[in-house]
C-alpha cells in the first residue's frame, strides 16, 4: 500500500470517528437522519477539509442536541443557527483532537487507532512497523536454524537487513541489530544442510 493510500485511510478513519462521536451525542430518534445528512455534506469535501468539517460537527453537537430536545419545530431549522461561538468551538476541537492524538501516539499495529497514528506520526509509525516486522523475521529465522532450514533462515535474515534500517533507536534498534548479528554468525558457522552437501559432493564426482 502506498503512503498516499495509507494517509487516505487514516483520514477516513478519523472522519468516521468524529462523525460517530457527533451522532452519539444526539437523541436516539434523530441519529439515523443526521448521520445521513453529515455524510452527505462530507461527500462534497476532500482531504483535510473532511476532517475539519467533521471536527466542526462535533463542536456544535451540544447546541444541536439542546435544539433537538427543546423544540421539535426548532429542530427542523438549519442547525447552523445554533453554532456555539467560534472561539469556544476551536477550544473544544483542540481538546478533542489533542486527546485522540495522544492516544494514537501510543497505538500499536492492529489497534483501532493505528490508521490515525500512520497519518499523524508517519515516521514514528514506520519505525514501529519496521521493528515489529524485524522481530517477527528474527523469530522465523531462529526457528528455521533450529530446524535446519538454512535457506529459509537466510531469506529472513536478508529481510531483516532491509527493514532494520528504518527502526528508530528508541524502538529497540540496537538490540534487534545484535540479535541479527548473532543469527548471521550462527548461520555462517553452521555446516551446510545435508541435501546441499550431498548435491555439492555429487557435482564434484
Amino acid at each position: 500500500m502506498t503512503d498516499n493510500a495509507q494517509a487516505r485511510l487514516g483520514r477516513d478513519f478519523l472522519v468516521e470517528l468524529l462523525v460517530g462521536m457527533t451522532v452519539r451525542m444526539l437523541p436516539a430518534d434523530q441519529r439515523v437522519r443526521y448521520a445521513e445528512e453529515f455524510h452527505a455534506e462530507l461527500a462534497d469535501l476532500q482531504g483535510w477539509q473532511r476532517i475539519s468539517h467533521s471536527a466542526m460537527l462535533l463542536c456544535t453537537s451540544w447546541s444541536l442536541r439542546r435544539c433537538l430536545r427543546s423544540s421539535a419545530p426548532l429542530a427542523r431549522q438549519r442547525r447552523h443557527r445554533f453554532l456555539i461561538p467560534i472561539a469556544s468551538a476551536a477550544a473544544v476541537c483542540a481538546i478533542a483532537f489533542v486527546g485522540v492524538s495522544l492516544v494514537a501516539r501510543n497505538a500499536q499495529p492492529g489497534d483501532a487507532l493505528w490508521p490515525l497514528t500512520r497519518v499523524l506520526y508517519a515516521d514514528h509509525a514506520r519505525s514501529v512497523e519496521a521493528a515489529v516486522t524485524t522481530r517477527v523475521d528474527l523469530e522465523i529465522a531462529r526457528a528455521a536454524l533450529r530446524e535446519g532450514r538454512f535457506t529459509k533462515a537466510r531469506e529472513q535474515l536478508d529481510r531483516v537487513s532491509a527493514y532494520i534500517t528504518s527502526v528508530n533507536p528508541k524502538h529497540g534498534k540496537s538490540d534487534l541489530a545484535k540479535n541479527h548479528e548473532v543469527l548471521v554468525r550462527e548461520l555462517t558457522s553452521t555446516p551446510a544442510d545435508p541435501l546441499s552437501a550431498s548435491a555439492t559432493a555429487n557435482g564434484t564426482r
